[in-house]
């Protein structure tokens, strides 16, 4: 059954609508043309059909929603039904898409399936869209109206025959195969018969073939045997007169031996003294070299000699000045060392001033120690006198016990407070010197930032040129690449002859191949001009350019044939032994003289001298023109008697026709050749500027790493003082916070001074005032008292002269201290004087040291230049003895040459006669080594072929070659005769035969198997048959049945058409007799076809059937009655139906309601109506 049905962009449901359908009856109500039918072609379609017409719609393509006025048209139509207990699963999905680029898609449980798949799935569930679960109004017509063979598909699809149909389609297209191949292997075994006759032939002449090979073969073995003999026979003779050579050349040889031992010993004499004369002449060279090499030699030493003078007296100059540096260094040090005496002098007189003063004040010191120990001891006696005090003893020794504290309170404070005074003056001598170290470490970094500054602008300034350069390069490069690439065109063009026509371009690439020699070229490739005056020469040869120049009238007929056998076009020949030159007209000439801005247009024309004549056949009578006037003026003067062209290429001719335009297309021809010379030109200017541009760029490259590289250094330099700076800012900021606390802390320290100070002289009145009350009570602690004060005072007094010790002792201190520092300035100068006098010291040394040498090596040169003198003169004297020694020899050597001038005519002789037997044994010797080659040859081809070693031992005819070529060109007739000859002809047949075998086999299998499938189709025809008849008989039964209650009674019945096997509806309603169905009215034949739908439904129920307003040309009792019958059926089957009755709507389980509220949109709303 159906469980819902899913629609998106179907027809006019274009938002996704889902209509669940329950068991028994649902209703589908609403307007005409609200869509109601849509959605039945919505389920008609999901169960595979694939007729437009049944859909209502031209093309499938209309299925899809096409838009409104407000809505855009979709891209596809897709429709889901989801069946409930059709197959084993428990639902079952369908799924049927389609686009607008006529795409279409099924699936099955949302996989993707074909429709064959969604076909079979259905076949006898009864839910298949050729059966009968979609009937419409139309449809229960033509099954009731329609033709018998029509309904009897409708039978056979309740009968569930449809599958046996298929089963029986299946059977049909094997056997048609089977029918095919039967043909195919007839066909094929024919052919093959034939081949295999064929073949047998073959074999009978292959055989043939073999025993003529036999023969030849044998003859040819005979062959080399014969030739093997004769040719060892020639090697013996050729062995035998090349002894006899070598006989008498041993004779000669030894007659010539003892010539040449004559000849060698005159040879030998005049050897020693060429030899002599040799040594001689090779003495004086050597002689010559010698001296040449010592005059070099007392050159250099003179050169040497100059040049070691004038380092001497530079060298002197030096040391002048180093000397007179030395004494004014020298005279600064004795000056500084007078003053360090006399600083010296007075620092140890205030080293003495200091001990002395120190001494004092020990003694001071001593005494106050002293004194201070008779107080002490007095002090002790006044406490033990005191004693009695107890009170007021107590009360004093805790007064005197709070001042000590104080005081040393007081002590630790003014202690702390001079070394926070000193700490202050260190911190800020620090910082005076760390801030004047800042103050120059911002000089040196503003300029080291103008430094980097000067760098980065002269890297800016190589970097820009580098561009430029490399910029310029990739310039020059594209436009060299483009220039090649015209060029290659140009070149292209130039050898494919373009722009040339089929005879000239077929004649010059034969020129190319050199199959017609004497062509010369083509006009435009042997004429050319300035470039000025192209357009004027091209339009005044005209398709003459194309002419080709050949070297005579053989030549032009031979170019003439080729065309003709090549079909390679036409052609004009211009032969160089009969072309004729075309001479000015008098006239034309008169007015040449007298006319400027013209000339005769041959003077512009360049060609080879031997090519003259053809230069003059074509321009020789013509004239150019600057501009159009000028050409017309000069016809006019000339009496128009000869062609003028003008430079832009406007010809003017006699007859007064003038032509001219746009340029003619064998300029490019004529330009070709300039252009690629012009390009070749270009090409290599840019490729030497590429190079220099390279060089430069290389440069710069180069120029550009060394000034990075120094930017870079400095850019490190700068960073380095930025550092510098930024760790004496730093330090300076740590040195100020350390001040600040230190002055904070000696501040806080002064302020406990006063409070102390206070408390101090508190604690002292009240101890006065104690001792006060003492001295009352005791007149002799009073002596005492007065003791202690004394001593007191003199301890006041020793204290006071103490400090003026210290501040003598300070004086003398500050002063020594000055006196160091001058002191060590001193030294320090004193040292840096030491250190140039010593340097310069040690340059005054070098320079006499070069100055000494330089003397010696002056004084070693002369005696060597005088030396060399004496040796070269010494040289020219052995030069004059050897020039006299040579002459004695030469006239020596001249007396022994007239003695030996006939020994070599005679040993000439001989050798002549050597030399011919020797040429006469190297003929020999070649003879008998091609003989002997000739004879491993055959010995070889004997062993390769024949598998002979010792041929002369093998018993075989032996047949000349004269002979056996006679034969064996016979045997080459016979085997020629034989025609192609197939050697595997034996092998095809012997395959062949066995192919045939299998063939006929298969042929026989083939043949058994459609034996078999038409077992297979009668069994299936009887099966349907047999079925048919059961399931009409009951439909037959049924038909009869429902057909009086629809109509109340009368008699309605189903026949067989016999000569068809169609279905006849005979139907009598009551009280009428019409056996003619065509009478019966609308309404009547509408009842008819739901009794035969309802009849076919209780034969075979069918789980779902929809029905499209069948009941709307029912009256209102007949609709009753079809109400009734549609609920009765409810049980078995579920109904859809869509109408407008409200019979029907009565009887429905559940009504869906379709309307259009938007224009062209249908939406559905439900309402179920069992349960009420």
């Amino acid at each position: 059954m159906f469980k819902k049905v899913s629609l998106h962009g179907f027809k006019s449901f274009c938002d996704r609508t889902e209509v669940t359908f329950g068991t028994g009856i649902t209703a589908i109500v609403g307007p005409n043309g609200c869509g109601k039918s849509n959605l039945v072609d919505a389920l008609r379609w999901v169960l595979g059909e694939q007729n437009p017409r049944l859909l209502r719609c031209n093309k499938l393509e209309d299925l899809i929603f096409s838009g409104t006025n407000k809505r855009k048209a979709m891209g596809m139509a897709e429709v889901r039904l989801l069946l409930e207990g059709v197959t084993n699963c428990s639902e079952l999905e369908l799924m049927r898409r389609f686009t607008r680029d006529g795409s279409s898609e099924y699936r099955i449980n949302d996989k993707t399936c074909r429709y064959k798949d969604v076909h079979e799935l259905l076949l006898g569930t009864g839910l298949s869209h050729t059966g009968y679960v979609v009937i419409g109004q139309g449809t229960i017509q033509e099954l009731a109206g329609g033709n018998p063979e029509d309904r009897r598909i409708w039978i056979e699809e309740a009968s569930g025959v449809s599958r046996f149909r298929l089963d029986k389609k299946e059977v049909e297209s094997k056997l048609s195969v089977a029918a095919r191949d039967m043909t195919r292997i007839g066909d094929l075994l024919l052919e093959l018969r034939d081949r295999q006759a064929s073949l047998y032939k073959d074999w009978q002449t292959a055989k043939m073939y073999q025993d003529l090979l036999k023969e030849k073969d044998d003859i040819e073995l005979a062959m080399w045997l014969h030739l093997e003999s004769e040719q060892s026979r020639q090697v013996q003779n050729v062995r035998k007169r090349l002894a006899r050579y070598r006989v008498e050349i041993d004779d000669l040889r030894a007659s010539t031996d003892a010539l040449e031992k004559h000849v060698r010993c005159l040879n030998r004499d005049l050897n020693l003294l060429e030899e002599a004369l040799s040594d001689y002449l090779k003495e004086k060279e050597s002689l010559i070299a010698r001296s040449s090499s010592l005059k070099k030699e007392r050159d250099e030493l003179n050169g040497k000699l100059s040049s070691v003078s004038r380092e001497l007296q530079t060298r002197l100059e030096r040391k002048e000045s180093l000397e007179s540096d030395l004494k004014d260094v020298s005279a600064r040090k004795e000056s500084l060392l007078k003053r360090q005496e006399e600083l010296a002098k007075a620092y140890e007189e205030l080293v003495e001033d200091l001990k002395a003063v120190q001494e004092e004040k020990k003694g001071f010191e001593d005494t106050w120690k002293s004194l201070s120990g008779k107080v002490m001891d007095l002090r002790s006696e006044v406490a033990g006198l005191n004693h009695r005090l107890g009170a007021l003893d107590k009360d004093i020794d805790k007064l005197e016990q709070q001042l000590a504290v104080k005081q040393r309170e007081m002590i630790e404070i003014k202690g702390k407070v001079a070394d926070l005074q000193g700490r202050l003056s260190v911190l800020q001598a620090d910082r005076e010197k760390l801030e004047q170290d800042l103050h120059e470490a911002l000089y040196l970094q503003v300029e080291s930032a103008q430094h980097c500054a000067s760098f980065e602008d002269r890297v800016r300034v190589v970097r820009v040129s580098l561009e430029e350069a490399i910029s310029l390069g990739r310039s020059l490069e594209s436009e060299i690449s483009l220039a090649k690439s015209r060029k290659e065109l140009l070149q292209e063009m130039e050898a494919s002859f373009e722009g040339y026509g089929k005879g000239p371009r077929t004649i010059l690439s034969a020129k190319e191949r050199n199959l017609l020699p004497g062509v010369i070229g083509a006009v435009g490739e042997i004429l050319s001009c300035e470039e000025k005056y192209t357009k004027a020469v091209t339009s005044a040869a005209g398709i003459a350019i194309e002419n080709i120049v050949v070297r005579d009238e053989n030549v032009a007929r031979a170019g003439v044939e080729y065309l003709k056998r090549e079909k390679g076009g036409r052609c004009t020949f211009l032969p160089l032994t009969s072309l004729q030159g075309r001479n000015m007209h008098e006239k034309a000439q008169y007015a040449l003289s007298a006319m400027k801005n013209v000339c005769p247009l041959i003077s512009v024309v360049k060609c080879p001298p031997d090519l003259t004549v053809c230069a003059e056949y074509l321009f020789g009578d013509m004239v150019l023109a600057d501009t159009m006037e000028d050409g017309l003026a000069f016809m006019k003067l000339s009496s128009w008697t000869t062609p003028v062209v003008t430079s832009d290429g406007e010809i003017i001719e006699p007859s007064g026709v003038i032509t001219g335009g746009e340029p003619l297309v064998h300029e490019g021809i004529f330009l070709r050749k300039r252009e690629i010379e012009s390009l070749t030109h270009e090409i290599c200017e840019k490729e030497i500027k590429v190079a220099e541009n390279n060089e430069l760029v290389e440069s710069l490259r180069l120029e550009l790493l060394t000034k990075e590289a120094e930017l870079d250094d400095a850019e490190k330099h700068r960073f380095a003082i930025d550092s510098q700076i930024a760790a004496l800012r730093k330090a300076i900021s740590d040195l100020e916070t350390d001040l600040h606390l230190s002055a904070g802390e000696l501040q806080a320290l002064e302020t406990h001074i006063q409070p102390i100070e206070f408390s101090q002289e508190d604690l002292t009145l009240r101890l006065k005032h104690l001792q006060a009350e003492r001295e009352n009570l005791a007149s002799k602690i009073s002596a005492k008292e007065e003791e202690l004060v004394s001593y007191e005072g003199q301890i006041k007094s020793i204290l006071s002269s103490s400090q003026d010790y210290n501040d003598k002792i300070q004086d003398i201190t500050s002063a020594t201290q000055k006196m160091e520092k001058e002191l060590s300035s001193i030294l320090a100068q004193i040292e840096s004087l030491k250190g140039q006098q010593i340097s310069i010291g040690r340059n005054l040394e070098n320079e006499k040291e070069e100055i000494s040498r330089l003397s010696q090596l002056r004084v070693d040169l002369l005696p060597k230049i005088s030396s060399l003198q004496k040796e070269i003169d010494a040289l020219y004297e052995l030069e004059k003895d050897l020039e006299n020694r040579i002459h004695g020899t030469k006239e020596q050597i001249e007396a022994l040459k007239q003695r030996y001038a006939d020994a070599p005519l005679e040993l000439e002789s001989k050798k002549a006669q050597f030399s011919y037997l020797e040429s006469r044994i190297a003929d020999a010797e070649d003879e008998l080594e091609n003989l002997e080659k000739l004879l491993a040859e055959t010995k070889q081809v004997l062993l390769s072929k024949y598998g002979l070693s010792n041929p002369g031992d093998y018993d075989h005819l032996r047949i000349s070659r004269q002979d056996a070529l006679s034969r064996m060109e016979e045997l080459e007739s016979e085997i020629l005769s034989l025609g192609t000859v197939n050697l595997k002809a034996e092998k095809d047949y012997s395959d062949l035969s066995e192919r045939i075998e299998l063939i006929e086999k298969e042929k026989t299998d083939v043949e058994m198997a459609m034996d078999e499938l038409e077992q297979t189709r009668q069994l299936i025809d009887r099966k349907i048959h047999q079925q048919f008849m059961e399931t009409f008989e009951k439909v037959d039964e049924s038909f009869q049945r429902i057909f009086k209650e629809l109509f109340g009674g009368g008699r309605g019945k189903l026949n067989i058409v016999d000569d068809s096997m169609g279905i006849e509806v005979i139907a009598e309603p009551p009280g009428r007799r019409h056996k003619q169905f065509e009478l019966l009215s609308g309404g009547e034949r509408s009842l008819c076809g739901i009794a035969l739908i309802f009849a076919l439904l209780s034969t075979n129920p069918s789980p779902v059937m929809v029905l499209d307003e069948v009941d709307s040309s029912l009256d209102e009792a007949n609709i009753v009655r079809f109400a009734q019958l549609l609920r009765g059926y409810s049980e078995d089957t579920q109904f859809v139906v869509v109408t407008h009755q409200e019979a029907t709507m009565e009887v429905a389980d559940i009504i869906y309601g379709v309307t259009m509220e938007e224009p062209g949109v249908s939406k559905v709303f439900s309402m179920r109506l069992a349960d009420g």
